[in-house]
């Protein structure tokens, strides 16, 4: 952008402002992006009289750019500055990318050069991440809680099972016995405690016929 106003011929005010005019309008349409902007604002410590340009924009305002940042190219002119930014869109407000630099006006002095790229796209898809990873959580929780049910019915259950008919062995319902099923270590668990309960059963039945 500085070498094509660098170019410009110093000619009457009008034609410099058109010329500046018409390198923001290309430079927006550079490399078919549309959704680039382009503003050109007066800097802050432009005190030249010569010629005085109006803020040029293609498509945003100029208010957009934040106090900050311009006093951040005033006190160091050599470098670029980038910020984040929220800019109205309709009803609600778009992440935007801001780059600012000075650039020298052939007849009015320096300028602040802004590119803005307002990241519309990237928040669809960064929205539609958050909706996967969303539908992905209730899923995983759904699965999460199937899996605690099954356990419950596989492991927990058993066992309780097991310490019922074991407080009945207690009460003396001798003939109280588990109910086994498979062939895991829990069904091997219930073979053992039946087994149990019929020896502890014979042995009962013996000292009463003693």
């Amino acid at each position: 952008v500085q070498e094509r106003l660098d170019n410009i011929e110093q000619t009457d005010p009008e034609t410099i402002r058109q010329r500046v005019y018409d390198t923001i309008r290309q430079e927006a349409a550079a490399r078919g992006d549309e959704s680039r902007h382009v503003i050109l604002i007066r800097a802050l410590r432009n005190n030249s009289t010569q010629l005085v340009l109006p803020a040029m924009d293609t498509g945003l305002d100029a208010g957009i750019v934040p106090q900050d940042i311009r006093d951040a190219l005033a006190a160091d002119p050599t470098h670029q500055q980038r910020k984040v930014i929220r800019i109205p869109a309709g009803e609600r407000t778009l992440p935007t990318v801001l780059i600012g630099t000075l650039v020298s006006v052939p007849d009015a002095g320096q300028y602040e050069l802004y590119f803005v790229y307002p990241l519309e796209r990237q928040e669809q898809i960064l929205n539609m991440v958050r909706g996967t990873f969303l539908l992905g959580v209730v899923v995983f929780a759904a699965l999460i809680g199937l899996v605690a049910h099954v356990v419950t019915r596989l492991a927990v259950d058993p066992v309780r099972e097991a310490a019922v008919v074991a407080q009945r062995l207690a009460k003396g319902r001798f003939n109280e016995r588990l109910i086994v099923k498979g062939q895991d270590d829990l069904a091997k668990l219930g073979t053992a405690f039946n087994a149990m309960a019929d020896t502890l059963q014979a042995q009962i039945g013996r000292l009463e016929d003693m």
